[in-house]
């Protein structure tokens, strides 16, 4: 992993305060640029933002634009046959738009 410099699955996420962020930026990005972890930087116990390498990032966008447009089918489809679908199925939808959305705010965060 050390050479590739892109996270996977595996890679540790560490939660830092914004003061020590401040305090060790060097040597956190270093770590976050080489694909050895995420940070996700907190401001009063919140968190505010995340920290990933620019590998990470791009990674992130083509996971979002190979998503969108089975999401959107999904969306066209549930809304169509909403008042056929079992409940089974409509949970199992709603779990994927909960998942989507999730899929959102870490980008968001990640930006």
């Amino acid at each position: 992993m050390h050479g590739s410099g892109a996270a996977t699955e595996c890679t540790p996420v560490e939660t830092r305060q914004a003061a020590e962020m401040r305090q060790k930026w060097g040597e956190i990005t270093e770590d976050v640029s080489r694909g050895k972890k995420r940070v996700v930087v907190e401001r009063y116990g919140r968190p505010v933002a995340v920290l990933v390498s620019v590998e990470e990032l791009a990674r992130l966008d083509r996971l979002e634009q190979d998503l969108a447009e089975p999401f959107r089918k999904l969306r066209d489809t549930r809304a169509a046959l909403s008042d056929f679908l079992p409940e089974e199925l409509n949970r199992a939808a709603e779990t994927v738009e909960r998942m989507r959305q999730e899929l959102e705010r870490l980008q968001r965060l990640a930006m």
